[in-house]
């Protein structure tokens, strides 16, 4: 993959930066935060605005570890969020807040926090950010 990144930059030139797109903004592509069904207590102004952005497709960041502190590459770039290490350690325990308890299979959220899981995979589906 590091291959085929530096060839496309190399062909972009200029560091893969597409000048045009650099620190452009427009109501179309900028717009104040929104929120789930779940988070409407939160206030758009104490948050930056949504912009777009223009990527390679191939990666986005961060690609490290979630875990406080660790700098480590993910696992699986693909939908992971820990290392190997802390996919071992955490991989399988609840994912929801200060929880450590185990997950349910298939899940990321033990029995107590099915409920916020659901909502969470609701409001983060493809159709939902989607706009649909």
């Amino acid at each position: 993959i590091d291959e085929v990144t530096t060839t496309a930059f190399i062909q972009l030139g200029n560091g893969g930066v597409i000048q045009p797109a650099q620190d452009h903004a427009c109501d179309e592509c900028s717009h104040k935060q929104q929120f789930s069904a779940g988070e409407q207590y939160l206030d758009p102004d104490d948050y930056d605005p949504v912009t777009m952005c223009v990527v390679d497709g191939i990666v986005m960041s961060p690609t490290h570890c979630a875990h406080d502190g660790c700098q480590s590459p993910l696992a699986n770039a693909r939908g992971e969020a820990f290392c190997e290490y802390h996919h071992q350690v955490w991989g399988n325990r609840c994912w929801v807040g200060e929880c450590h308890i185990a997950s349910v299979v298939g899940t990321r959220a033990c029995i107590q926090h099915q409920r916020e899981w659901t909502q969470y995979q609701e409001s983060h589906s493809r159709a939902n950010l989607a706009g649909v």
